[in-house]
């Protein structure tokens, strides 16, 4: 979990709030599902909600539509957790301010408990409270997921955090150790080559000198990479033993898969599959689904397969 608080940027703002992410669904109050407290007009009250970003959506629909879409949003998660696991809770709150962004807040909350600040419980039932309350987003987080899964587009929020540009493109790139490691089996003890993070690690690399900015924080996902406001969703695969039968389909299906889960739309990313040989030509004459090959001369072994529809 990250956490960050606001009192408001440029100007205070009436709702001030610390915020709880997991980064897997979100990293900012703008999209996705994540926790929060946030102090209530005139701030005498402060309210514990499991809510959804607000941002985007509203910058996409307008205030209205995004409201009525946080609201089923937020019922249809609030159902899917069931009447046990929010018990006691509040599905509606308010935020003592008739302003577009706090409206926003209040259609958004999926569960909330909420404290007199003049009266506050002992520190031990507010930690009680944040406990049960961080095992409900994540179960939040599986239930919008299942959602996703049945009915693909029944929520409108991704949960697919995008990185966003700024003067360091790597800043969000930290591929995990590519040094030798040894696997302890009974009898023996073998050497084996992390290939799959070398080749995440040279590809990264290689493609922020191009101008993207690559992010190895956003799991499942192995990587993914923004350039000019498109995401690009890149699945890196190890040719063992020169079989890219495997490998490619391993490749495509997981590609595939997270794009209908992940996002809100089928046109929201573009597709990479990266591997660490060639694949052959029996596998790059994908021009009926619009998958073609591009070979990369990068640093070290870089082939990759991709892009799909554009």
């Amino acid at each position: 979990m990250t956490v960050e608080g606001s009192g408001g940027k440029g100007n205070a703002t009436h709702t001030p709030w610390i915020g709880v992410f997991d980064p897997d669904e979100t990293d900012s109050p703008q999209e996705g599902i994540y926790l929060v407290y946030i102090y209530a007009a005139p701030l005498d009250r402060v309210v514990l909600t499991l809510n959804q970003g607000v941002g985007r959506l509203r910058k996409k629909y307008g205030d209205v539509e995004a409201r009525s879409r946080l609201a089923s949003d937020a019922a249809a998660v609030r159902a899917a957790l069931g009447t046990t696991a929010t018990a006691g809770t509040l599905p509606n709150v308010t935020f003592g301010v008739n302003a577009p962004l706090q409206r926003a807040y209040e259609a958004g909350n999926i569960a909330a408990i909420q404290y007199d600040l003049a009266d506050l419980p002992p520190d031990a039932d507010l930690l009680t409270d944040l406990d049960r309350f961080v095992d409900l987003y994540q179960d939040a987080i599986v239930a919008k997921r299942d959602l996703l899964q049945q009915d693909p587009g029944s929520v409108s929020s991704s949960s697919a955090p995008k990185t966003t540009g700024g003067s360091d493109p790597l800043r969000q790139f930290a591929p995990k150790s590519d040094s030798d490691y040894i696997t302890h089996l009974t009898g023996k003890a073998l050497v084996r080559s992390r290939r799959h993070e070398t080749l995440v690690k040279e590809y990264g690399e290689h493609v922020a000198s191009l101008g993207f900015s690559p992010a190895t924080n956003v799991h499942p996902r192995d990587l993914t990479l923004v350039k000019e406001d498109h995401e690009w969703l890149v699945e890196a695969k190890v040719v063992y033993r020169g079989n890219a039968t495997n490998a490619v389909r391993d490749a495509i299906g997981q590609l595939l898969q997270y794009r209908h889960f992940l996002y809100a739309s089928d046109s929201a990313v573009r597709l990479v599959a990266l591997f660490t040989e060639p694949v052959g030509d029996a596998y790059v004459d994908f021009s009926v689904l619009g998958w073609h090959q591009i070979s990369v001369e990068g640093p070290g072994r870089l082939e990759w397969l991709g892009v799909s529809k554009g």
